[in-house]
């Protein structure tokens, strides 16, 4: 009797054990999903602050970079007048990086302080600024380019006529015209 008592005690020992044991795993995996949603929920806390803490700082950027951009138009805005001499544009070639660029093509004038990067001192079209680009326009060639001979004055031909109607269209899509260009000095 003794021994089956010590079975059967043996067998509930285990069957007590095992039942602690699923007891404390199952503790153990509440406590490990616990610790993993408080994680999870602590890393979306942290996700959300720093996408709030990225808006903030990206609309600063952009509030910043629309203050910039105003002060620049101010700066370059010339007021439009009937007429311009070219030589009243040479003023205006880009050297001041912030102040107005004229242009003249075919008969108007515009102010390209919106492209300086192009049109400004070291610019790849700044020798059509503060001057009549008309011809260097039409021609598709900028002056001193050693590929070409120098322009030789002719009059425009039908294609060099409409090359500079859709450059001329290009601007009046990007740039403000200033006033119109006037023969003579």
């Amino acid at each position: 009797m003794c021994s089956a008592m010590t079975r059967h005690s043996s067998a509930s020992h285990a069957l007590i054990l095992a039942a602690l044991l699923r007891a404390v795993c199952a503790f153990e995996l509440n406590l490990v999903a616990e610790v993993v949603g408080g994680a999870a929920a602590a890393s979306w806390a942290f996700q959300s602050f720093q996408d709030s803490q990225r808006k903030q700082a990206v609309s600063a950027a952009n509030a910043e970079s629309k203050e910039r951009l105003e002060e620049r138009r101010k700066r370059a805005f010339i007021e439009p007048r009937e007429s311009w001499r070219e030589a009243e544009l040479k003023d205006y070639d880009g050297t001041d990086y912030d102040g107005p660029i004229l242009l003249g093509a075919d008969g108007r004038v515009f102010n390209v302080w919106r492209g300086r990067h192009f049109y400004a001192p070291g610019g790849p079209y700044a020798s059509m600024a503060g001057r009549d680009a008309t011809r260097q326009l039409a021609k598709n060639r900028l002056d001193g380019d050693p590929d070409y001979e120098p322009d030789d004055g002719a009059p425009l031909n039908p294609a060099e006529r409409a090359s500079l109607a859709l450059w001329v269209a290009s601007f009046e899509g990007k740039y403000d015209v200033v006033g119109k260009l006037v023969d003579g000095d």
